[in-house]
């Protein structure tokens, strides 16, 4: 179980600058909002978008994300979650030091905390969306792995395939030279 927070953007929001924000982020993951909050998106999924020539993220795929509480994450929401109250100052100082746009770090609370919080998440949830902080989306994983999908930054280059982009780190490809996996070209 992992904690995350997460940038938000909405469905109008222009692929490329959702490629920034993501960067600025230092998350390769972001929360699409409305009331509620419709669904998260990879890079893969904004490259995918912007490669297909949309203009915004309106008729972008985005993963399921279970809503459990949409509303602020103070402790009016964390108490209505059901979550441990011997963890609350712990989550809370594990919020304010992995906000976008700085590094995450795993949360870790006791045996007996973690079993609560693991009973919040329904059977077959691999993630749930649990409020805001400070604008940016609080989501919690069922497996520490999610969370570290979604912790860096997106690579710096993408190939220009409108169904299955393709991404590089900087320093490998430059912007021009052909996919290695496919026929696209490579924009950095």
């Amino acid at each position: 179980m992992d904690i995350i927070l997460l940038p938000v953007l909405s469905r109008l929001t222009p692929p490329s600058t959702a490629l920034m924000v993501m960067k600025e982020s230092r998350r390769s993951v972001a929360a699409v909002v409305g009331s509620p909050p419709q669904g998260l998106i990879s890079s893969l999924g904004v490259r995918k978008a912007k490669n297909q020539k949309l203009t915004s993220l309106q008729n972008a795929e985005l993963e399921p994300l279970l809503v459990l509480f949409d509303g602020d994450f103070i402790p009016e929401g964390y108490m209505m979650l059901k979550l441990p109250n011997a963890a609350f100052a712990t989550v809370r100082g594990h919020l304010l030091q992995t906000f976008p746009g700085m590094g995450h770090q795993p949360l870790s609370v006791g045996p007996q905390e973690l079993l609560a919080f693991e009973q919040v998440l329904p059977s077959g949830a691999a993630q749930a969306f649990l409020g805001y902080d400070r604008g940016a989306a609080v989501v919690m994983t069922r497996h520490e792995s999610l969370a570290e999908q979604a912790a860096g930054p997106p690579l710096d280059c993408c190939c220009d395939n409108p169904q299955t982009p393709h991404e590089y780190p900087a320093g490998r490809k430059k912007t021009g030279q052909s996919c290695d996996i496919c026929e696209g070209r490579v924009e950095c």
